[in-house]
């Protein structure tokens, strides 16, 4: 998935494998075997549970790339906001007790207009919800110009 692609493109790009570690709800599934396999390291977590993010963020981390917070269906995850909020809860939590606090790239594709699409509304709320965050360095979106990959769904 794009997820993947991302990954490649960090060690495409001369990020180390073992500079980069992926966080997953399954860690002895067979895409976390491919990244181990190809160097990567793999942390499991639960972006639904706030204990399970302050727990891996306790780990502290330089910077941390959000791909995704929904998976990539054509139905719109709702409880994507809600895990963005959560993130950002969860390293001002980590940040109070001590961690350094790490810089948040978030890959979206909202506008900072008032657009009303559901989908990108959704993805500008996650920005917000990164940004205000005091437990992060600083936060940054990466947004796509072009926003076409969901068509073929």
């Amino acid at each position: 998935g794009t997820g993947m692609r991302a990954i490649h493109g960090y060690l495409d790009g001369g990020v180390p494998a073992s500079s980069v570690s992926v966080l997953t709800r399954s860690a002895g599934s067979d895409k976390a075997a491919r990244l181990r396999a190809m160097g990567v390291g793999v942390v499991e977590g639960d972006l639904d549970d706030k204990g399970s993010i302050e727990e891996v963020l306790a780990e502290g981390w330089d910077a941390i790339y959000v791909h995704g917070l929904a998976g990539d269906t054509k139905q719109i995850d709702q409880r994507e906001t809600a895990r963005g909020e959560l993130l950002g809860e969860a390293a001002a939590s980590a940040a109070a007790s001590g961690t350094p606090k790490p810089l948040v790239l978030y890959n979206s594709a909202a506008a900072p207009d008032g657009t009303d699409i559901p989908r990108i509304r959704q993805k500008r709320d996650v920005e917000a919800a990164l940004a205000a965050s005091p437990g992060f360095r600083a936060a940054a979106a990466l947004r796509a110009h072009l926003f076409m990959e969901g068509l073929w769904k």
